[in-house]
């Protein structure tokens, strides 16, 4: 069932990162889609932008139940047969504050912290006995570096630290101490009460059918807690693939692997002979999971830029060093809200409204105080998208549904993309660079028409586009250096063979500016 498992995601996995023309014509800040950000079960998935609070709430339930020994399921009764009494079941769930901001476009402090509650039953022979527990878990405490970004892939390193504010010392009723409370196994405390190092490293690519996305992580413990113990290290390894439905929709299929191990030490007050969870040898396993869930990404409206998304998981391999329970299933649920709000791509499809009505037309009545008729026109952005426009006599450009004037408000507006003005290399003509190939400045600067370009890749978080059609390598590139300009870059005449392409062949090209 694993290996069906792990084959099934590699396919569909394959086939949302096959590369092809129509795939490369969807480019994306990352921001604006459902599918940007990895399923519930995934953390640390998402870099922000320089400036930029990302705040989540993030609900995981997992029920654990029926005892296992390596793949096989023990009825409790047998284990009852070796030990004073053993767990029937764990039921936790965790409500995750998190929080996230960009320091940088590339470096992002992230910190999070858990309020847990669990349920458990512990039976023996004679009784049944539950406790209710509920308290804070481990705060972590993570920074996270890109480490590669050209579209469409990315990557990041995580480096991060929990820091042991969740409790080792909860206590409940067990049937051997009814109707006292005593100290309960390793697994149903809520922190691990040591300083605890968490890397971890992600790696996501898109192309216009949905995202592909892998991470691993780890848990490595450092030294022992107060209770002359530490738990196991673990490790996690997850892929998943998230096809994406439109604007506001997307699913995703996740494979989840995790291993850990035993617990280092003992707790004095826990007796290893009075059943399994207490047993510090006896912790150790690894477990395959297939979550499978939805993201909802809101395009439109107040609410827009924000996120929720649900997730179911599904066991599908146990391997424990038992008796241990195994899990049952699992729930997650993450509503995210990000400060402030980024224009999204339904805002850049939309298009200015239709020139005004003249005053012959029906409509002319409601035209009086409509600003003063002129070309439609548009500015390709650097988003790929065109963004329409309207030019009046007198030279002025409007801009927006309300038809904002630029004149007038100047610097305040902002159209979505990343330019190139302003950056050390293209203010100094210096070379960019696209898959080891090198390429330099030549021509003016030009409009563009972006239904025939498409992007091809980035440098320095700038994207680089090409002609529709055209196979790389391309002969020219086209990089935004402010919206609604680009200036054109040949590939390096050493590369080429051939002499330098006349600037003026650019697709739609003309020396055009509304500003």
């Amino acid at each position: 069932m694993a290996r069906t498992v792990i084959c099934l995601v590699l396919v569909l996995g394959a086939g949302l990162l096959g590369v092809s023309d129509a795939a490369a014509q969807t480019g994306s800040d990352w921001t604006d889609r459902p599918d940007a950000h990895a399923p519930v079960g995934v953390g640390l998935d998402h870099l922000q932008g320089a400036g930029e609070f990302l705040f989540t709430y993030r609900l995981l339930h997992t029920e654990n139940e029926g005892t296992r020994i390596g793949a096989d399921t023990i009825p409790a009764i047998r284990i009852l047969q070796d030990y004073e009494m053993t767990p029937l079941s764990v039921s936790a769930q965790s409500h995750r504050l998190e929080a996230a901001y960009g320091v940088l476009d590339w470096f992002t402090v992230w910190g999070s912290l858990p309020f847990l509650r669990t349920t458990s039953e512990i039976a023996s022979e004679q009784f049944l006995a539950e406790s209710r527990n509920t308290g804070v878990g481990d705060l972590e405490i993570h920074g996270l570096f890109s480490a590669y970004e050209a579209w469409p892939h990315r990557a990041h390193i995580s480096l991060g630290l929990s820091v042991p504010t969740g409790s080792i010392d909860e206590l409940g009723v067990t049937p051997a101490s009814h109707p006292d409370e005593q100290i309960l196994p390793y697994g149903m405390q809520h922190g691990s009460g040591t300083l605890d190092l968490r890397p971890a490293l992600t790696f996501m690519s898109e192309n216009e059918h949905g995202t592909f996305g892998a991470q691993a992580r780890a848990v490595v413990r450092v030294g022992e807690n107060s209770r002359d113990y530490s738990l196991g290290h673990r490790g996690e390894a997850t892929a998943w693939v998230a096809p994406r439905f439109n604007d506001w929709f997307s699913g995703s299929a996740r494979l989840n692997w995790e291993r850990w191990g035993d617990v280092s030490g003992a707790d004095p007050e826990l007796d290893p002979a009075a059943m399994p969870a207490s047993n510090p040898f006896l912790q150790s396993g690894s477990r395959v999971d297939l979550p499978i869930g939805v993201n909802v990404h809101f395009a439109e409206g107040p609410l827009r830029g924000n996120r929720i998304a649900a997730e179911f998981t599904f066991p599908v391999h146990h391997d424990l060093e038992g008796p241990q329970l195994g899990r049952d299933w699992g729930f997650g649920l993450t509503v995210q809200a990000r400060f402030p709000q980024r224009s999204t791509r339904a805002d850049e499809r939309r298009a200015a409204p239709p020139p005004t009505a003249s005053p012959d037309s029906p409509e002319g009545e409601e035209a009086e105080d409509a600003p003063e008729l002129g070309e439609l026109s548009s500015l390709c952005l650097a988003t790929g998208v065109n963004e329409e426009i309207v030019v009046t006599p007198a030279g002025d450009t409007l801009v927006g549904s309300e038809r904002v004037s630029v004149r007038e408000v100047g610097g305040d507006v902002a159209f979505p993309g990343t330019y190139a003005a302003g950056r050390g290399w293209f203010d100094g003509d210096e070379p960019v660079e696209l898959e080891d190939h090198e390429y330099v400045r030549f021509g003016g600067m030009v409009a563009l028409d972006c239904r025939e370009i498409i992007q091809v890749g980035a440098f320095d978080q700038v994207p680089l586009f090409a002609e529709v059609g055209t196979e790389a390598p391309h002969e020219i590139l086209y990089v935004p250096a402010r919206p609604g300009i680009w200036q054109p870059y040949e590939l390096s005449p050493e590369v080429r063979g051939s002499a330098p392409v006349t600037p003026g062949s650019a697709p739609g090209g003309s020396s055009f500016s509304p500003f």
